[in-house]
């Protein structure tokens, strides 16, 4: 599916690098809630670097998707690498990418599926430990349709705080949680990729991440101390080690 995101561009007024930094948010969020009113927009413009940002379907500008087969991580991965291969350069510099939660997902399946196109990334809240997987889809549709209690309070408390969100749709919240169920996340190794994984240290979600810190060959780990699934977004700390590591050059690594 060659279907292209709807993104947006945001040229730094003085680049230090021609190199974009692809942001991917996170499960019923956007682009806006998750890097613009978080600050990573501005300090990534002040670093110097372009960025790409985009709203995956069923969320914010792209809620009204409909279509089933736009949604799983493949169609996902495939539009992101079309988006790419019609930006100028974009072949001979490849980009970095920053993921969030569920963002951290897809970007580790991007790089796995397209490792020409990524430099280096940095994954927030990540994890081995899928929180979709196992998911009951008809309990699902019955609690956002009809506030229906769930059998597994993890489930419930993830969707409850999908629907406190500004904006966000349960039918679209629910195609969203279909394609995830039906493509649970199974890592494959990062040979290449230099891998910066940061979460919360009070992110019961992201208690696996060490764990997916072993399927890549460059992995660096780090703590947020005292944030959680959904205030480490915002830590300053974490903005500025993202930016460190990406501009680190790819030879120190080694």
């Amino acid at each position: 599916m060659n279907d292209s995101f709807d993104t947006d561009w945001y040229p730094a007024p003085e680049p230090v690098s021609e190199r974009p930094v692809v942001l991917i948010h996170g499960f019923a969020s956007n682009a806006e809630l998750n890097w613009q009113q978080t600050g990573w927009l501005d300090a990534l413009a002040q670093a110097g670097r372009h960025v790409l940002t985009f709203d995956l379907p069923g969320h914010g500008r792209a809620r009204d998707i409909t279509d089933p087969a736009r949604y799983t991580p493949d169609a996902i991965c495939a539009a992101l690498a079309y988006r790419l291969d019609t930006m100028p350069d974009s072949a001979a510099h490849g980009v970095d990418i920053v993921g969030y939660s569920l963002g951290s997902r897809l970007a580790w399946d991007f790089a796995d599926a397209y490792p020409q196109h990524v430099h280096a990334m940095v994954l927030g809240a990540p994890a081995l430990d899928d929180p979709f997987q196992g998911m009951d889809i008809d309990a699902a549709a019955a609690y956002l349709n009809d506030a229906q209690p769930m059998r597994q309070p993890r489930d419930e408390q993830l969707l409850a705080l999908a629907q406190r969100i500004p904006g966000n749709d349960a039918q679209a919240l629910l195609r969203v949680v279909r394609a995830l169920v039906d493509a649970p996340f199974r890592p494959g190794r990062l040979c290449d990729t230099p891998v910066l994984l940061m979460a919360g240290d009070k992110d019961e979600l992201a208690a696996t991440m060490p764990q997916l810190a072993e399927h890549a060959r460059h992995a660096e780990l780090a703590w947020l101390p005292g944030r959680n699934h959904l205030n480490a977004v915002t830590a300053r700390a974490f903005k500025r080690a993202a930016i460190d590591f990406l501009a680190e050059p790819t030879s120190k690594r080694d």
